[in-house]
């Protein structure tokens, strides 16, 4: 091989090499075919629109707390949604857990949907304080006023009910829901909501 040939052939080599290589992506103009495509694709279609939340079938609910406690967490109306028996971890004890959502807090003054004929009670701190009731067929405002269980008068009662004095202890500690239709106010007529029964 010629001498200047060899010194140039490594250059020569590197040169064609580049030119074999493929350009970039980004090095592309956009052909005319392409601008085309782009002009007469159709526009994305907007997304479709969230479908309106159902009417709340049920009354707006407020609620009193006959015996409030400031020592103690708020009350709130839940909604029952079943029990499921537990076996605890020992293996001989079981235990009833009971499931609910809770609605609102007291004093409420919210939308409750009865069309499902569901259970209500109160809860407080997670623990239910009230029987089971039902809201069925009302509409417009109602008032609820609940007194929640007296535990200390409900111990008492319960120690002493083999004596006269126990019982009417035991009665005034349980607890107890009255419903009135409107707002909140003082010429409301209550009438008592019995327990509910599944």
């Amino acid at each position: 091989m010629h001498p200047l040939l060899a010194r140039r052939l490594p250059a020569l080599t590197a040169a064609l090499t580049l030119l074999a290589s493929p350009q970039p992506a980004g090095a592309h103009e956009p052909t005319s075919e392409a601008n085309d495509a782009k002009a007469t694709a159709p526009a994305p279609e907007p997304a479709p629109a969230a479908a309106p939340s159902a009417p709340i079938r049920g009354p707006i609910v407020h609620v009193v707390v006959k015996n409030a406690d400031p020592n103690k967490g708020p009350v709130k109306l839940a909604r029952y949604r079943g029990a499921r028996p537990t076996t605890l971890a020992a293996g001989n004890t079981v235990v009833i857990s009971t499931y609910f959502d809770e609605l609102c807090t007291e004093p409420c003054d919210v939308a409750i949907d009865v069309s499902e004929r569901p259970m209500f009670f109160f809860v407080r701190d997670g623990t239910p304080v009230s029987n089971t009731f039902r809201l069925n067929n009302l509409a417009g405002h109602i008032t609820l006023k609940v007194q929640t269980t007296r535990r200390g008068l409900m111990v008492a009662g319960t120690l002493t009910l083999l004596f006269l004095v126990g019982i009417p202890m035991f009665i005034a500690a349980t607890p107890k829901v009255w419903m009135a239709e409107g707002r909140p106010g003082p010429d409301l007529k209550f009438k008592r909501l019995w327990r509910a029964r599944l």
